[in-house]
């Protein structure tokens, strides 16, 4: 199985994989932009990489003429530090953008058929803001296009991400302020589909050894191991999926592991430990190669250390002096599916009736710190 994120942008990935054929989330240039609009994508608190969002837009807010709308469903640290809020209803978000859309379209700056959306359900935004927003896209040098969070992670979230791409294509944003030559590495993190799958197999009783390391599907997805014929936790808190497991191994501490981490492409740097571990605890690699070891089956080093700088190489030295290496990385060109837009049809019904919302914290994501006692004594950044 691949790896498993909650929050791993799936319906951005797979709409820009059925548009451009790249199931990524691409580098989004918030410095290099002079006009950021941004639905859902709460990029203050949990989208993507808050840290290096906050400080781009820092940069961003220097230049003269930068100007930032956010559109949302719900009230969010960001909606609040944008220069303009806007509030969207619950669900309706992909009519906020076939409209937006239809307005660009009468301004001709789009080369491709109508959207195959019916924008007339109410948004809570009125035409006139709306006509001001795509005003303000072409009017813009480098405008940026941003969704993600609540937007895209509802059942309208397919059809809000595709329409983000097709208006990011229309303007010009792609290869300039929408840069997949350097998207975030999330290539091997799986989807709800592969959740939905392993729950299958569990069900029908032909999962023999299942390990899971450092993630909580039982509670996360509700998923059920009990069918598994073994079950292995790997993990450095008791969550309620090592509860669940037959054997727990414990990892060490994250400031006592070795590690690497690859943020997006063309970036890779090492994690190093910042003390030596004080209990009988391992890392995911030394278990796994000690796991090799006692089938009898070869093993590519002795641990997960040298493992590491194995595949780095030559190149280690230059690594350990900087803290990462920028990788070359030969860029194919993006083009868009004209089929696939053409071919598009909604994938969901709007909502009615009252909506619920979950949003993630900025403190404990989607619960998985909640056992961090001094992360519940930080305040909320919103509401102090």
């Amino acid at each position: 199985l691949p790896e498993f994120e909650l929050y791993g942008h799936a319906a951005i990935r797979e709409a820009n994989r059925t548009l451009f054929g790249r199931a990524e989330v691409p580098h989004y240039d918030i410095a290099g932009s002079d006009f950021l609009l941004t639905v859902g994508a709460d990029i203050l608190e949990t989208f993507v990489s808050p840290v290096r969002f906050t400080k781009e837009l820092g940069r961003a807010r220097k230049q003269s003429g930068f100007y930032w709308v956010h559109a949302e469903p719900h009230a969010s640290l960001t909606g609040f530090k944008a220069d303009r809020r806007l509030t969207v209803k619950p669900g309706s978000e992909a009519d906020f953008l076939a409209l937006l859309y239809s307005e660009l379209a009468q301004n001709k700056i789009f080369a491709i058929k109508p959207i195959p959306a019916d924008p007339v359900a109410a948004t809570g935004v009125s035409m006139e803001t709306i006509k001001e927003l795509a005003e303000k896209l072409i009017a813009a040098k480098r405008p940026l296009l941003i969704v993600g969070g609540v937007s895209t992670g509802t059942a309208n979230g397919p059809d809000v991400a595709r329409l983000a791409a097709i208006i990011q294509w229309g303007c010009g944003m792609v290869g300039t302020t929408v840069d997949f030559s350097r998207s975030e590495n999330f290539a091997s993190v799986g989807s709800m589909h592969d959740m939905v799958g392993l729950g299958q197999r569990l069900q029908q009783g032909s999962v023999g050894a299942l390990f899971v390391s450092r993630t909580d599907p039982v509670t996360t997805v509700a998923l059920d191991l009990s069918k598994a014929a073994l079950r292995v936790g790997l993990g450095d808190t008791m969550t309620t999926t090592m509860e669940k497991c037959d054997i727990v191994l414990p990892l060490s501490h994250a400031l006592e592991s070795w590690g690497d981490a690859q943020p997006r492409k063309g970036v890779r740097t090492l994690i190093r430990p910042a003390m030596k571990t004080l209990y009988d605890t391992r890392t995911e690699g030394d278990i796994l190669l000690q796991l090799m070891k006692a089938r009898g089956a070869a093993t590519p080093s002795e641990t997960f250390e040298q493992y590491l700088f194995l595949q780095v190489g030559k190149r280690s030295a230059d690594l350990l002096a900087a803290g990462y290496l920028v990788e070359t990385v030969q860029e194919e060109p993006v083009r868009l599916d004209d089929r696939a837009v053409s071919e598009w049809k909604p994938s969901a019904g709007r909502p009615t009736g009252m909506a619920l919302l979950v949003v993630p914290s900025p403190r404990s994501f989607d619960g998985r710190s909640r056992d961090l006692a001094l992360l519940r004594e930080v305040a909320d950044p919103l509401t102090t």
